[in-house]
């Protein structure tokens, strides 16, 4: 197979040389190995979530497949296999380096992604490799963080990935050749919640020791945890068991914006049936009491799990997220 399209099975393209390793990752789950049933296409996707953009999400596992077959070693683990051996869930995790179309010889700062899916799966299919390849285009490298997911009380084991991922890229910033300093964090959905928790005071970066992120980029995020109670399912359950008042008291990421929070620009659609612009507002609006730059891209069609945006009214967010990181420096 010389390219993936929106009617290849999905089977084929797990069958591939280039995916052996990591035709789990593309969806990932725990158990882990739950993939899309080989006969799935994309078409089929689209059948069931028509607001999601099937040819983004095509060009993104092109764009993956383009930079293996470059020879650019994209797949990394985070975690030893002595940490992976004493906690087997760590085996869940992954790293996908995508480095820019066009490598300059300055190094220029990163964008690490982190895709959605209610922290029970991780959907980079969807989300972060179509999210990877725009940035990529736009002469920046990217990293996919595939984290650990399903609970109950999974939280905060997320954050510990999303912490050892940049601790690996920063230690090695002259492989990668990306700068150490400004970089940016984009998450979808759960992925936009665990990002936001990234700025917090008591689960952020300042808790792990590392670097403040110029800028961070949570799309449709869930924020407030007192929304979430309100509408029930098994959300909660995922994160923390049955102590939501637990989910309330620590995850509630407006209730911990600091002055060290970092600039963030957020994108929206009033659409969403999935997670209620609300909780970018909610997040905006604490930011902005503390004075730091925020930006929130609202549109009236798209839903949930648009991912790049493409054919949504927030189509182009990347550019101006971008844009917006770069003000930041």
């Amino acid at each position: 197979m010389d390219r993936f399209t929106t009617n290849t099975p999905m089977g084929e393209l797990f069958r591939l040389k280039e995916c052996q390793d990591i035709a789990d990752f593309f969806i990932s789950t725990d158990p882990p190995g739950q993939r899309l049933s080989d006969e799935t296409t994309l078409q089929d996707l689209k059948k069931k979530n028509p607001n999601r953009n099937i040819d983004s999400m095509c060009d993104g596992v092109n764009h993956l497949l383009e930079k293996i077959r470059q020879g650019i070693p994209v797949v990394w683990d985070f975690w030893s296999e002595e940490e992976k051996q004493a906690i087997p869930k760590k085996r869940g995790t992954k790293l996908f380096w995508l480095p820019a179309d066009e490598k300059t010889a300055e190094k220029k700062p990163f964008v690490a992604i982190c895709a959605g899916g209610g922290y029970t799966s991780v959907c980079s299919l969807v989300e972060a490799f179509p999210v990877a390849r725009r940035i990529n285009q736009l002469g920046y490298d990217a990293f996919v963080v595939s984290y650990r997911v399903g609970g109950p009380a999974l939280l905060p084991a997320p954050m510990e990935d999303l912490a050892q991922a940049l601790r690996f890229i920063l230690e090695r910033t002259d492989f990668f050749g990306v700068a150490g300093e400004n970089y940016a964090v984009a998450g979808f959905s759960a992925g936009g919640h665990l990002v936001a928790e990234w700025g917090s005071d008591n689960v952020g970066y300042a808790a792990y020791g590392l670097p403040k992120p110029a800028a961070l980029f949570p799309v449709y995020p869930v924020i407030d945890m007192g929304l979430i109670v309100e509408r029930g399912g098994g959300f909660i359950r995922t994160i923390v068991g049955e102590d939501s008042e637990k989910a309330l008291r620590e995850y509630s990421v407006q209730d911990h914006v600091w002055d060290g929070y970092p600039p963030t620009f957020g994108v929206h659609c009033k659409d969403d049936p999935g997670v209620l612009p609300r909780h970018s507002e909610c997040l905006q609006e604490a930011i902005r009491q503390r004075g730091i730059p925020c930006k929130l891209k609202l549109g009236e069609i798209g839903g949930h799990g648009i991912g790049e945006g493409r054919g949504s009214d927030v189509e182009g967010w990347i550019e101006e997220a971008l844009a917006f990181w770069k003000e930041q420096w």
